[in-house]
């Protein structure tokens, strides 16, 4: 009987652990009625909404697709709710889930920044754990996008925006895709890179 041997540069180890989860991992969808408010002299804080004079839009949708008269919007809006929840339990973190927003989004949860993500088609998260509270918690997204007509947007020049064909039909800004809460373990199998 022959062997063969593999002979490889360098060994290869993976080793991966299980750690015990004490609560159960769900998701909570945020798609539904969320309030929204142009913004084109870039004014608004977080802290200023309850005061602006929003409106009801279905998320996800584009503002532009919402509104008859956003249609050639293009430049900074807003989109916020309130979210009625406990905290993550023992063990668990909370992230804040987007399926897309185009084309820039900076994220709030009761006032306080949970981070900012560039570009309308990726999916993005972030672990919003220490930012909220039992009750009422307000979820906020400021978003900036540009348009072939308003070329540039806060730095943002829609030359320099990836597009394919859809930029042939109606402009999307928004939160044109599912926003979603993820109470998962702390400790998870994420992606893996070899």
């Amino acid at each position: 009987m022959r062997k063969i041997l593999a002979i490889l540069p360098v060994p290869v180890f993976v080793a991966v652990t299980f750690f015990p989860c004490q609560a159960a991992a769900k998701t909570i969808s945020l798609d539904g009625n969320w309030i929204f408010v142009a913004d084109p002299a870039a004014s608004f804080e977080a802290g200023d909404l309850a005061r602006a004079n929003g409106i009801p839009v279905g998320v996800p949708s584009s503002w532009q697709a919402a509104f008859v008269d956003r249609r050639d919007y293009a430049g900074v809006a807003w989109y916020w709710r309130n979210v009625t929840m406990e905290p993550p339990a023992a063990g668990q973190l909370l992230l804040l889930r987007f399926g897309a927003v185009d084309y820039r989004a900076d994220v709030f949860v009761n006032g306080q920044k949970a981070g900012s993500h560039e570009g309308g088609y990726l999916p993005f998260e972030f672990d919003i754990t220490s930012l909220v509270h039992p009750g009422d918690n307000q979820i906020a997204v400021r978003v900036a996008d540009a348009s072939a007509q308003v070329k540039q947007v806060e730095g943002i020049r829609y030359a320099e925006i990836p597009h394919g064909k859809q930029d042939w039909y109606v402009q999307t800004s928004g939160l044109w895709q599912g926003v979603a809460l993820d109470f998962r373990p702390r400790f998870r199998l994420g992606g893996a890179h070899i």
